[in-house]
């Protein structure tokens, strides 16, 4: 029985199979159902491109914190909170340096914990306090690709 059952079920797969990719053969709903022929998954496809860095901007610096907003540079999405639709979360990247130097070189920046939300707060320790920080964000999809923000500095209080 199991045999008979193993060789009918490999043929009927092999009938459906020429059923389904024959382009010559219309097959209806119907028909689907009744061959038993399922419909192929949804393809995979890999995540978009993001062509946009945010915009940073420190909205409130408080004793060793500072909160940090993101907006979308899109054209009519500059006011908005919310990420755009193909990101996943904002990597961010510190600098720190002395009150007065200027940035620096991209490779002395910390990797910090991605976010997935639009507004956060950057603590600092009390051994930084009178430096300068510096931030570079980037939207981020699945991949972790994007373009990278300017930076911005704010003085650690």
């Amino acid at each position: 029985m199991n045999t008979l059952y193993a060789n009918g079920s490999f043929e009927v797969r092999g009938i459906q199979q020429q059923a389904k990719s024959n382009p010559n053969l219309a097959l209806t709903d119907e028909d689907y159902a009744n061959l038993y022929i399922h419909e192929d998954a949804t393809t995979r496809t890999p995540a978009p491109e993001i062509e946009i860095a945010p915009i940073l901007t420190t909205t409130v610096g408080k004793h060793l914190s500072n909160d940090i907003s993101t907006t979308d540079p899109t054209p009519g999405k500059e006011n908005s909170i919310a990420l755009p639709a193909e990101v996943k979360g904002i990597d961010r990247f510190i600098g720190i340096t002395a009150t007065d130097d200027p940035a620096p070189f991209r490779s002395a920046y910390q990797e910090l914990s991605t976010v997935g939300r639009s507004r956060f707060t950057i603590m600092s320790d009390i051994a930084n306090k009178g430096a300068r920080k510096w931030l570079i964000c980037r939207y981020v999809n699945s991949r972790h690709v994007g373009p990278e923000s300017d930076p911005i500095s704010f003085l650690v209080n």
